[in-house]
């Protein structure tokens, strides 16, 4: 169960949500009580014990910044939200945006935080992954040109496709489609048409990484989106 508890004079919110091992969990429930009635060296004392034998639970690193923050440590604090990022923290990256400055580069980041999102190369030119809050309609041609080329579509008359992509900073393409073909009846015939869209994605689409800092990152969280997979489409430009 998520415990939530609100520090109201410094604005952040305590968090304790990992499955730890019943040795730490009152340790941690001791931490978190220390940190809430503001028994703030207390607080340190255990959440530094604990990282000592678990020097990657992210919900301490987190509170422990909490700790070092009210303890006016903020060069403390914001190296340890730093580093709970990089274990993929989410709530850390947004701590850390709003008292520390940027994040540290990663080789992989949260799609939100990257400073250029994925690009996507045809005909030696880029083109953003979304346009205008949808997949760039040069995508969804080059894409029903080529899925519509397959066995498996011979007989499809176009609908919605749900994917869930996740590209890394060299460019290798994880896709998975998580919805559409509610026309198809066959779960073999729904499974073959899957892969082709799969096959075309981590293939033959030449995916250009998000940016950040000026360097390539990888995803930690996908981007999802839905498109509508038609015979014809927009042409090139």
């Amino acid at each position: 169960m998520r415990l939530v508890i609100v520090i109201v004079f410094f604005g952040f919110s305590l968090i304790s949500n990992s499955q730890n091992s019943k040795e730490f969990e009152k340790l941690i429930v001791e931490g978190n009580i220390a940190l809430k009635n503001g028994e703030l060296k207390k607080a340190e004392e255990i959440y530094l014990k604990v990282l000592q034998k678990d020097s990657k639970n992210t919900d301490v690193l987190y509170n422990l910044a909490l700790v070092e923050f009210h303890l006016e440590n903020r060069a403390v604090a914001c190296g340890l939200l730093q580093k709970s990022y990089k274990l993929k923290d989410k709530g850390a990256g947004k701590l850390i945006k709003e008292y520390c400055g940027d994040i540290f580069y990663n080789d992989f980041m949260f799609y939100e935080d990257v400073e250029v999102g994925l690009k996507f190369r045809t005909r030696g030119r880029e083109y953003d992954l979304i346009k205008e809050g949808s997949i760039h309609p040069i995508l969804v041609n080059q894409l029903s040109q080529k899925i519509y080329g397959s066995e498996e579509f011979v007989d499809f008359d176009g609908g919605k496709v749900r994917v869930s992509l996740l590209v890394d900073k060299y460019g290798a393409v994880k896709s998975r489609v998580t919805g559409g073909f509610e026309n198809v009846l066959t779960k073999t015939g729904k499974e073959a048409r899957m892969e082709v869209i799969n096959k075309v994605f981590q293939e033959e689409i030449d995916f250009i990484p998000c940016q950040y800092q000026g360097k390539p990152v990888g995803m930690w969280s996908p981007v999802v989106f839905v498109f509508n997979l038609r015979e014809s489409g927009y042409p090139f430009n």
